[in-house]
This record gives C-alpha cells, structure tokens and sequence, in this order.
C-alpha cells in the first residue's frame, strides 16, 4: 500500500507544481499584455501627431490625395502586420509539451502499478 501512496504523493506533487507554473505563465502573460497595450496607446499618438505633420506639409502640394496616399500607405503595413501574425500562428510551438509528458509518464506509472496489484 506503501507504493501507492508514494506514487500518488508524487503524482500530487507534479500536478501541484504545474499549477503553480501554470500560475506564473497565466501572471506573466497578463503582465505582458498590459505592457504591450500601453505600448501600443503611446505609438498610436505618436503615429497620429506624425500623420498630422506629414498631411500638414503634404496639403498645399496634393491636396486630399495627401490623405488618400498616407491611408494607402497604413492599408500596406495593416496588411503586412496581418500576414506576419499569421505565419507566427502557424509556426508556434505548442505551449508545456514537457510538462504535459511527465504527467502523462507520471499518469502511465501510477496506472501500470495499480493494475499489476489487481488480483
């Protein structure tokens, strides 16, 4: 019986530690995100203040085609940002594959002792 506890004591302290990492991903991310949503705020008032300029300075020679050209212009970028995204999405590896493979190692063991007890 000693051996059962001794494994589900083990298999419990896994399953305890990838709650915690599980824990500190989740904080980190969130801290992550915030960080880049202020970082984005501030680049949107800085391109902003910089489209003003440029369609300031642009005005008297084209007109509202200055307008149309700087719209072009954020269309492209959207669209590259867009495509860079996509191909990160695709080739992302998958998050905790080592995690995931001690468990179920842990998980196989504790399965392989109880069913070699069985009578």
């Amino acid at each position: 019986m000693s051996e059962h506890a001794g494994l589900a004591h083990a298999l419990d302290t896994r399953v305890r530690l990838a709650a915690i990492e599980f824990a500190y991903e989740r904080a980190r991310i969130v801290q992550g995100i915030w960080a880049a949503v202020a970082l984005i705020g501030c680049l949107l008032f800085a391109l902003l203040a910089i489209q003003a300029l440029a369609v300031a300075l642009l005005w008297p020679l084209i007109g509202p085609w200055a307008l149309a050209a700087l719209a072009g212009l954020w269309l492209m970028l959207a669209a590259l940002m867009a495509a860079i995204v996509h191909d990160r999405r695709q080739h992302r590896a998958p998050a905790f594959t080592q995690l995931g493979a001690v468990l179920r190692a842990d998980l196989n063991g504790l399965a392989a002792v109880w069913s070699g007890r069985r009578p």
